[in-house]
């Protein structure tokens, strides 16, 4: 139990921290809505209830649904749970409805596939007492249905969601004839408003804000205000990491309009760029604007340089011959440079270069600080690829016969010098006649290359790894206009 456990768990401790009442144990959903159908962290739900309509106004707040007396009760849909091959999981799922029989449940470890539970469940509703005097209208008992998919680690920590409909059963009136309490009242269209204030602080994997005072470590906390006519909406918040959703939570039930504080407790699963949503829904069904990026904040969350640890080199270069010596350049040059037995490791530049094209944040160890690289264009992120090449030539060549490789190491051949001496090299004559080849050529070119070469290679052909667009998955060598939420944009020059 590896990956999908810890993600349920950080699913289950982000909604408990939104104030709504619900426990760190999982992620509970009530659904308004008498059908529908919901995913959480590879489970999925589906659900329909027949025989009832959904709750007057008046009931809303503490019903999903009313239903007449004696009426009978259809639940039916589905429970299921897909995970990757390698890992397991204590898996458990049920479905039940007040008045029937028998619920249904399925409860195995399992491991990677997929597991679907269908249910289909009948109840009749109970009668109103012969002798009962209840007013028509009122609220004489209640019934409720539900279905749950959850997986649990040896630990205890679960994860998945839970849809349970609570129906008031309503004296002297038909549920779905329109009459009494079912009888909606004129409907409100003013969605409801959410705010979320940018979060300026650097999350570090550990404590540093001894050394900087701009970071923070985790547990961090999110804040944020809605507000509604009605006075109460559900939350529904998410984390996505390159445009992908990684983490989420939904508030189990309508919650009061206000302040809320929302918690991430550990480091999230991706490898950035982090921003984070917020959207609201009120009981008439309105949804806040631009729903599920109504109110988004970027955060400047770190990560590890070993995520990125894919050295020097590139397949991204142009085609052509010159653009087979850009990638034999590129790749023989590696990950550390050699002055004559004194040797330069570029490799953490090198790693250091490619996350930061991915706008990640991070600490660059050369240069000794925290970068969030979203805000950094690909200029500023080659020109800081250069300096730190330069970094480590100084901190490498410290030896009275290396320091005489430094003006070198630090500068060289730009990429224009290192071609035309490499074409002229490999076709100059040796001493039996035969042209030098391309092997020597590059062997004689060592000792003229420098930070200024690595820096020329990735201003050429390096724009295709660069990512102008922080909320789309994967990487947009293209700009692609504004995004949403705003500021995903990088600039590719």
């Amino acid at each position: 139990m590896k990956r999908l456990i810890a993600a349920a768990a950080v699913s289950a401790a982000l909604l408990a921290s939104m104030g709504t009442g619900t426990s760190a144990s999982g992620a509970v959903r009530a659904g308004t809505a008498l059908s529908g159908s919901t995913e959480l962290d590879g489970h999925t739900l589906t659900w329909a209830l027949s025989g009832a309509v959904a709750a007057p106004a008046d009931l809303a707040e503490s019903y999903d649904g009313a239903v007449a007396p004696g009426a009978s009760l259809a639940f039916s849909g589905s429970a299921a749970f897909t995970m990757a091959e390698g890992f397991v999981t204590n898996l458990g799922q049920s479905a039940s409805l007040s008045g029937a029989a028998d619920g249904v449940s399925f409860s195995q470890r399992v491991g990677g596939g997929t597991y679907t539970m269908p249910y289909s469940l009948t109840a009749k509703v109970p009668k109103a007492a012969a002798d009962s005097t209840a007013e028509p209208g009122s609220v004489i008992g209640s019934v409720s249905a539900s279905v749950s998919s959850r997986n649990c680690n040896d630990y205890g920590v679960c994860g998945g969601p839970t849809v349970t409909i609570n129906l008031a059963v309503i004296a002297g009136a038909g549920a779905g004839t329109g009459t009494g309490p079912t009888t909606p009242k004129p409907n409100d269209t003013e969605p409801p408003t959410v705010n979320v204030p940018a979060y300026s602080k650097i999350v570090t994997l550990g404590n540093q804000k001894a050394r900087f005072p701009e970071t923070t470590t985790y547990p961090i906390k999110i804040p944020f205000t809605v507000a509604d006519d009605s006075g109460k909406v559900k939350l529904h918040a998410r984390l996505y990491s390159n445009g992908n959703p990684v983490s989420g939570a939904d508030s189990p039930r309508f919650a009061a309009t206000g302040k809320y504080v929302y918690k991430i407790s550990s480091p999230p699963d991706g490898k950035g760029p982090y921003y984070w949503c917020i959207w609201a829904e009120d009981k008439a069904g309105n949804t806040s604007v631009n729903a599920p990026k109504s109110a988004c904040t970027w955060l400047s969350l770190q990560v590890p340089v070993s995520k990125w640890s894919n050295g020097c080199g590139s397949d991204g270069v142009a085609e052509g011959w010159l653009g087979q010596i850009a990638l034999w350049a590129q790749n023989f040059i590696g990950d550390a440079r050699s002055y004559h037995g004194h040797q330069v490791q570029v490799r953490n530049a090198c790693n250091v270069h490619d996350a930061a094209y991915a706008g990640v944040t991070l600490y660059d160890a050369i240069a000794g600080r925290f970068i969030d690289f979203r805000t950094w264009n690909r200029a500023q992120i080659d020109q800081l690829f250069f300096e730190d090449i330069q970094r480590r030539c100084a901190k490498d060549l410290t030896s009275a016969e290396g320091r005489q490789w430094l003006p070198t190491c630090q500068a060289g051949f730009t990429l224009a010098q290192a071609e035309e001496y490499f074409m002229q090299t490999s076709t100059q004559l040796g001493a039996d006649g035969e042209p030098l080849g391309a092997t020597l050529a590059w062997v004689l070119l060592q000792d003229k290359v420098g930070a200024q070469l690595y820096l020329d290679l990735v201003r050429k052909h390096g724009a295709v790894g660069f990512d102008t667009d922080a909320t789309a998955k994967d990487t947009q060598p293209s700009p692609t206009g504004p995004t949403n939420p705003p500021g995903g944009e990088r600039n590719n020059a």
